[in-house]
């Protein structure tokens, strides 16, 4: 049922950002359910609820003030859909090579300093 309607929802209309997240989150969510062990889940108290509150935000952040490539966003959600659990790692650290290039001609973003920061800078602007 859920690959049906997802399905649905990809065929049709003009494909854009607020349809993509929550189909990747979706996609992305099934797939961490049925590759972590059980026990891994119950210990983080990880549901398809607590998936999605967590990674719904960060996939629709990772593309702020970024170009969307609709065509390559189709394929990643597809990919995700077809995905198999990885061998080794986790899914997070294995998400199809398609689903990097959705976001394109990103700003570089600096929220944390970084080893070559003089002490007391924070990596923001004040």
């Amino acid at each position: 049922m859920r690959w049906t309607l997802l399905a649905v929802l990809f065929a049709a209309g003009c494909y854009n950002e607020s349809k993509f997240v929550p189909e990747k989150t979706d996609a992305f969510c099934a797939l961490l359910l049925e590759c972590t062990d059980p026990a891994v889940l119950a210990f983080d108290g990880m549901t398809n609820e607590s998936c999605q509150a967590f990674w719904g935000p960060q996939f629709r952040d990772e593309g702020l003030d970024c170009k969307f490539r609709r065509g390559a966003a189709k394929d990643c959600v597809s990919a995700l859909m077809n995905a198999t659990c990885p061998a080794e790692g986790s899914v997070a650290d294995n998400l199809p090579e398609i689903c990097g290039a959705v976001f394109t001609d990103c700003p570089v973003r600096r929220d944390t300093p970084d080893d070559t920061d003089p002490p007391g800078d924070t990596g923001t602007s004040e």
